[in-house]
């Protein structure tokens, strides 16, 4: 089967937790493993990812998404974060993309990449985020608002 004939990504919803916990416990499984002494695993780290994705999902500074198959199976998730100002980066505020995970059995079916794509408007926009919309600005000078008008300069460069 190809999986990604029937994949849809689409916003996380509370319904998605279980299956977003697991995956992120693979992930930081997969990280510690390849270098322990600069991952940590704490224990219990999918009730963690479960309660915070549940507050991340209603955060307009947040996007978890979620990539599932016609069976309606999450086969993998990205999840997108407004940062602030980071010096140490030398990074204005920022859209960081934190996680990107993929089943072991949708790899290599371009699962990651369609969800890491941009989408559709959010109906919450995630400001200076030129990942989470089309065209690639999260509000355009359309809405009129000065904060949009500045993301959608931002988003330009």
């Amino acid at each position: 089967m190809n999986p990604t004939n029937a994949v849809t990504v689409r916003p996380a919803t509370a319904d998605d937790l279980e299956a977003l916990g697991a995956m992120a416990g693979a992930l930081v499984r997969f990280h510690h493993e390849v270098d322990p002494r600069r991952f940590m695993l704490a224990k219990g780290v999918e009730e963690g990812y479960r309660r915070w994705f549940r507050q991340e999902l209603d955060s307009p500074e947040a996007m978890v998404r979620v990539a599932v198959g016609g069976d309606g199976r999450v086969l993998g998730y990205t999840y997108a974060r407004v940062e602030g100002r980071d010096w140490n980066m030398l990074l204005d505020a920022h859209v960081a993309l934190h996680d990107v995970f993929v089943a072991p059995s949708a790899r290599g079916a371009r699962v990651g990449e369609r969800c890491s794509r941009p989408s559709p408007p959010r109906s919450t926009p995630v400001a200076g985020c030129a990942w989470c919309c089309t065209p690639w600005c999260p509000t355009s000078a359309r809405s009129g608002s000065s904060r949009s008008t500045a993301s959608a300069r931002r988003c330009s460069r």
